[in-house]
């Protein structure tokens, strides 16, 4: 990914710092960035920190522009319990804030509205059946299913809006979808 992380403070000389991805969860966020970083010494030896080193993190990317609000998490490993930073700040697309101790960092967004929409079709005995599901929040775009092998409708027209029976309009996928509590959130293949 385009992630740029950057370390700043009172490191040993010739230190090596490794960051690689992970992908965790935090109930009611959504992780915008989660890495497993490490500071090594030149013998490859991992570098325990305190909070005399004043390490500063800085973690930058366009996920984190986009986001209104952000948080930082710190786990231990991925089953350990996360454990929120308070002192971090935002400007643009980068959080900074200091670590006494490293292993898993996220930065997270509070989960905004979302809805779940779904695609339905007729089966062959003309059955309403579940196409496919998608988890969507307010202002993100809708991604077009595959249109299925065969149809027992004959020709396919679109995905449409579809509610009490009924077909609505079309739906346009290069939209943004907004999500409130009228927001309607069938969508059958006609």
């Amino acid at each position: 990914d385009n992630t740029k992380i950057r370390l700043t403070g009172k490191l040993p000389a010739n230190a090596r710092v490794r960051a690689y991805p992970v992908q965790i969860q935090i109930q009611g966020q959504e992780v915008l960035a989660a890495y497993d970083i490490g500071i090594f010494d030149k013998d490859g030896n991992e570098y325990k920190v305190s909070p005399d080193n004043n390490i500063k993190v800085e973690i930058t990317n366009t996920a984190i522009k986009k986001a209104k609000k952000v948080e930082v998490y710190h786990k231990e490993d991925e089953y350990a319990p996360e454990e929120k930073l308070r002192d971090k700040t935002k400007t643009d697309d980068t959080v900074s804030f200091k670590a006494d101790t490293f292993s898993i960092y996220a930065v997270t967004e509070p989960e905004g509205k979302s809805t779940t929409f779904i695609f339905l079709n007729a089966n062959k005995n003309n059955q309403d059946e579940v196409y496919d599901l998608q988890k969507i929040r307010n202002g993100e775009k809708l991604t077009e299913p595959d249109l299925p092998i065969s149809s027992t409708k004959g020709k396919f027209d679109g995905w449409y809006y579809y509610e009490n029976k009924a077909y609505g309009e079309k739906f346009d996928f290069a939209k943004p979808v907004v999500v409130n509590d009228k927001s309607p959130d069938t969508i059958y293949l006609k």
